[in-house]
């Protein structure tokens, strides 16, 4: 537009365009424009970061189920592996329980036959001896109807059991055994100690076990020196019964006291390492402990432990 004098001269120049206001919130304006942005950016990275986490967590919780699974597996195969060795056990000790009484079974029928066949028919002694080989018989059946009871933790089913009776007959158990290597048996039991609480088998089983084992330490020492000392006497009080079995053998040597009770330890040549485990487990069923020490009498070894006496319950 041409610019006009107030004399309504046209002049020829132009007006030049008018100036807005500058605004006063213009900063505020920008500064808003600017927080906008960066709430968008941190909006997009936090979304990016969820997203991070929910498939990290995702990989997480798989790779906890997968070691749980995993866990679940070891377990089963530590249970089975656990009833295997239980097994495994079981059957040891039922052939290492076995072993002896069968063998003294087969022995005494077999000297009955050898007198039959050669005429040497004496009816006393015959009866005897089948007599014996019925004994072992029956202590093998019974060690049959046992056999967990050697090898797992149990409480013994006590009851009122003379134990000088035990001790008699386990000693008729092994009279061939004492008889063949020269052992002699000497007894000291204490009277007014004979009644006890006791599970029979089991208490005849740990006897049996310690006996023999005393016979078999003695083998190397002079026919004129084995003896054999089972003694019974009063303790605690008159509450319990202390029972001793101790023989004339050169003892345990002192690396080995320690040890004597572990399952699969052994000091024999041809031993399995578990007669004195299982008279161990047998001996804790009845509350006690079996301990073993050197003989004061003879120097060889010396196996105690202790039962409740019947008015003591």
């Amino acid at each position: 537009m041409n610019g006009i004098s107030a004399s309504g001269i046209d002049t020829g120049l132009a007006c030049p365009p008018a100036r807005r206001p500058a605004r006063a919130d213009a900063p505020l304006h920008d500064a808003l424009a600017r927080s906008q942005s960066e709430l968008e950016l941190r909006s997009s990275e936090l979304r990016h970061s969820r997203e991070a986490l929910r498939k990290e967590n995702g990989r997480r919780i798989a790779a906890e189920a997968a070691l749980a699974a995993l866990r679940e597996q070891h377990a089963r195969d530590l249970a089975r592996a656990s009833r295997l060795n239980s097994t495994g056990e079981m059957a040891a000790a039922l052939a290492h329980q076995l072993g002896q009484p069968l063998a003294a079974t087969l022995n005494y029928l077999h000297g009955c036959q050898l007198r039959l066949q050669h005429g040497d028919v004496d009816a006393a002694t015959i009866s005897e001896g089948i007599g014996k080989a019925i004994a072992h018989a029956e202590q093998a059946g019974s060690i049959v109807g046992h056999v967990r009871s050697f090898v797992a933790p149990h409480v013994a089913d006590v009851q009122p059991t003379d134990l000088h009776a035990l001790i008699s007959q386990t000693l008729a158990l092994l009279d061939n055994e004492c008889r063949q290597h020269g052992v002699r048996c000497h007894l000291n039991l204490d009277a007014g100690a004979a009644q006890v609480l006791a599970e029979p088998l089991e208490i005849r089983q740990v006897l049996l076990n310690l006996m023999r084992n005393a016979i078999d330490a003695m083998k190397s020492q002079p026919v004129d020196e084995r003896q054999l000392d089972i003694e019974t006497r009063r303790c605690d009080s008159g509450r319990r019964v202390a029972i001793t079995v101790a023989d004339s053998g050169p003892g345990i040597a002192d690396a080995d006291l320690l040890r004597v009770f572990e399952r699969w330890y052994t000091t024999k040549r041809d031993g399995l390492g578990l007669g004195l485990a299982v008279c161990r487990a047998l001996v804790e069923s009845h509350g006690s402990a079996l301990n073993v020490s050197r003989s004061t009498l003879s120097g060889g070894a010396a196996f105690r432990f202790d039962l409740s006496m019947v008015n003591s319950a």
